[in-house]
């Protein structure tokens, strides 16, 4: 969701310094993880690891747990702990509690979203104003604008619109329009997400299918098929939230804003940035319903009389001097992906081609051939003929770029080896798996086959054609499946064109209401959850700077609540790693096989009594940018003591050479570094135990929770009960308290009573006792 996010940002924002084809490239780059996956990073990043979480608020919002060491982060942004209509809550708060993997950890990063709405409206109200303002403005023969997302939130709203268009009766008779460049990929990429949703959607769809297959709910792609709605009333989700660009800007300076009776519903105050139209619209809204405003309830609408300027993005195509430049570069961009084009094809036929004694001879040639390339391009004199085709010689054939080579046209062309002076043939190689010689099916594909589809493709096209030219209307099937893809593939820029801003006067007239539909905690849970949670340092990362204030003043006033409290500004930096000290040890062998291991949730545990070794270095890697060499001094000449020969010996095992330096010095700018060796913990020996002696204390490693320890023991038929304070009565003759340090404290006052013993029993089976 978020490579449709980023394609609908620049489809619609227009940016010159990024593409479609950088946004795929980055994608294409990541790693898709699933809910509760642990995995350790690699490389750079080893010892770090990550987990990702539901987050509740999107389809696919994750909540980050990155664990090194002792340190063990929890980074929690836009999160929802209630159940959306196709979005379990978040995994921060689960059943009544807080999940163990995410409790207590080092440190917690969060937003302060709606911190400061103390009562704010139940999720039931807001759909009833939600419908309601819809309702009445189509009665009213208005339009609805939905300003939204792309990828996050409008999946949501779609569900709901189409919920209610459903089970209303008698049918609505308006329609429902999703509007983005991205709506159709959006809606298909969520069809093969059901795993990600909530219990509801996998029951309702999970065997029969028809996820997001919305009868009342179109989608529409285009600038073009936008301007063929029919007037009248109607609803539209268009992108982007805060106005500044995008279908939602085109639809309320073209239709929206100038008529009282229209409507527009903002519901993602947390993405309206400041100083766009929606954070300017919904100041506004703020300011004119604070008065007649109640706890509890949604603010009525209220109409507009506003004139506020707005930047207009459009694109316009080249003409005169700049399309003669354009052109020229991008014939310059052509010749040298063209150049890359064939580099790459021509090593790819000499993998595919036989293995024989050949290959050394094939490597060379494409080596040459690269140096040929490159000696062209830097003194531009090609006499005629292409970079590539020099550079290549006849294998130019093989790209099926061109069809002719004149082989006196240049004098380089002689320099190239003699493979690449004859005509190319390469004999494909027959390749087999573990059930025979791979065939290609194309091959084998019968002539009048594909005359047939591409006929039946020709028909299809036509017949839509001759419907539209006959004024009948197009089934919404063929949009969204049909044209849709070709409309979503092009890119807006595919005509040389140039951006153009301009500056408008925009006169709102239309009416305006605010209903929080966006799916983030509200301000009385996020204190709850963040007390639950107590984090040994807490980081309020996002949101307004009164509600992070109201957060931190909330989380103060906690008794036993962690005293840090990071609040941090724009460009700020803190350091929330915990006040420890951790080292990485080995343990020897011998000592692992002695100790006695147990079990602590899905961790084992032992004490260790040994004595710490520091190994010494073995080598020296000298790193010069380039391979990685390893230096071993030979025998020093007895003939000449004062000179002294090292033997540098490559990794790489196609190349090898001695290199002679004074005293083995590397050259200068080197960076010599020595393999680190982890110091090693052996086992003390007999005499040294001795010494030591025998220590009879205990050790319990682990974390009672009052809320687990009260189920364990009414499952085993004892009586217990949490009151204030954070005391746990049981069989009304124990008292169980934890304290903020963690220390768990029994009292009773008959200690001959059997559930004391039994009960204590109970704490210590939860915990690991380790003899030390």
């Amino acid at each position: 969701m978020g490579r449709m996010t980023m394609q609908d940002a620049i489809k619609s924002v227009l940016p010159e310094d990024i593409s479609l084809a950088d946004v795929d490239d980055a994608f294409d780059g990541m790693d898709s993880l699933r809910y509760a996956q642990a995995t350790q990073l690699a490389g750079r990043l080893q010892g770090i690891g990550i987990t990702a979480f539901n987050a509740g608020h999107s389809l696919g919002g994750t909540i980050w747990r990155l664990t090194r060491g002792a340190d063990r982060i929890v980074y929690a942004d836009a999160w929802n702990h209630a159940r959306d209509a196709s979005l379990n809550g978040a995994a921060l708060f689960t059943q009544g509690q807080v999940p163990e993997q995410l409790a207590r950890p080092s440190v917690l990063i969060t937003d302060a979203y709606n911190a400061a709405a103390s009562n704010p409206p139940t999720r039931v109200k807001r759909l009833e104003a939600f419908f309601e303002s819809i309702m009445a403005t189509l009665a009213s023969n208005g339009q609805v604008l939905i300003p939204i997302d792309s990828a996050t939130r409008s999946l949501e709203l779609c569900e709901l619109l189409e919920a209610h268009w459903r089970a209303t009766t008698p049918p609505i008779p308006f329609p429902v329009y999703f509007v983005s460049p991205t709506a159709s990929k959006v809606v298909s990429y969520a069809r093969s997400m059901l795993e990600w949703m909530n219990d509801k959607m996998v029951h309702d769809y999970g065997s029969s299918g028809g996820l997001f297959e919305f009868q009342h709910v179109k989608l529409i792609t285009s600038a073009s098929a936008l301007e063929q709605l029919p007037p009248g009333p109607k609803v539209i989700l268009a992108t982007s939230a805060d106005l500044e660009h995008g279908f939602a800007q085109s639809l309320l300076t073209q239709s929206i804003a100038a008529d009282p009776a229209n409507l527009i519903v903002l519901s993602q105050a947390s993405s309206y940035r400041a100083g766009t139209l929606a954070s300017t619209l919904k100041d506004q809204w703020n300011k004119e319903t604070a008065a007649s405003a109640t706890e509890g309830n949604v603010a009525q609408y209220i109409g507009l009389s506003l004139t506020t300027e707005i930047v207009v993005r459009t694109l316009e195509p080249l003409t005169g001097d700049e399309l003669v430049a354009h052109n020229e570069r991008e014939q310059q961009r052509r010749e040298d992906e063209l150049a890359r084009t064939t580099i790459q094809e021509h090593n790819r036929n000499i993998l595919d081609g036989s293995d024989d004694e050949s290959d050394d001879e094939d490597e060379q040639a494409v080596a040459a051939a690269s140096a040929a390339h490159q000696a062209l391009a830097a003194t531009g004199s090609t006499r005629g003929v292409t970079a590539t085709s020099t550079a290549l010689g006849a294998t130019v054939l093989l790209t099926g770029s061109t069809f002719d080579v004149q082989c006196t046209a240049d004098p380089l062309f002689y320099r190239l080896p003699g493979r690449l002076k004859m005509f190319p043939f390469v004999e494909r190689r027959r390749r087999f798996d573990d059930y025979g010689e791979i065939l290609r099916p194309d091959e084998f594909k019968r002539a009048d086959q594909e005359e047939a589809e591409a006929a039946e493709a020709r028909e299809a096209h036509k017949s839509r054609d001759r419907d539209v030219a006959a004024g009948t209307k197009r089934r919404w099937g063929e949009i969204n499946d049909g044209d849709r893809n070709d409309q979503d593939a092009q890119d807006d820029r595919s005509v040389p064109s140039k951006l153009v801003t301009t500056t408008s006067q925009l006169n709102l007239r239309c009416r305006l209401r605010y209903i929080d539909l966006e799916g983030i905690h509200d301000g009385r849970s996020l204190k709850n959850i963040v007390e639950s949670v107590n984090p040994r340092k807490l980081v309020i990362a996002r949101g307004l700077d009164s509600d992070r204030e109201d957060l931190r003043q909330s989380c103060a006033a906690v008794k036993g609540f962690t005293p840090t409290i990071i609040v941090p500004t724009t460009g700020e930096s803190n350091a929330i790693s915990l006040d420890t000290n951790s080292f990485e040890v080995e343990l020897a062998d011998s000592l692992v096989a002695d100790l006695v291991w147990q079990n602590l949730l899905n961790e084992q545990v032992a004490h260790v009594s040994g004595k710490l070794v520091q190994r010494s270095k073995k080598e020296e890697d000298l790193d010069m940018g380039g391979p990685k060499f390893k230096i071993e001094p030979d025998v020093m000449d007895t003939e000449n003591e004062n000179e002294s020969e090292s033997k540098i010996e490559l990794k790489d095992e196609d190349m090898q050479e001695d290199v002679k330096e004074d005293n083995a010095v590397p050259a200068a700018g080197a960076l010599v570094k020595q393999e680190e060796l982890l110091p090693m913990v052996e086992a003390l020996s007999a005499e040294e135990a001795a010494q030591l002696g025998r220590r009879t204390t205990s050790l319990f490693v682990g974390n009672i929770r009052l809320g687990d320890l009260k189920r364990t023991l009414q499952q085993q038929g004892h009586t217990a009960e949490l009151r204030g304070g954070g005391v746990l009565y049981c069989d009304n003759a124990v008292a169980v308290t934890k304290h903020a340090d963690g220390q768990i404290l029994l009292e009773t006052h008959n200690q001959r009573s059997e559930s004391f013993w039994k009960i204590r029993n109970v704490i210590y089976g939860s915990l690991a006792s380790i003899e030390l």
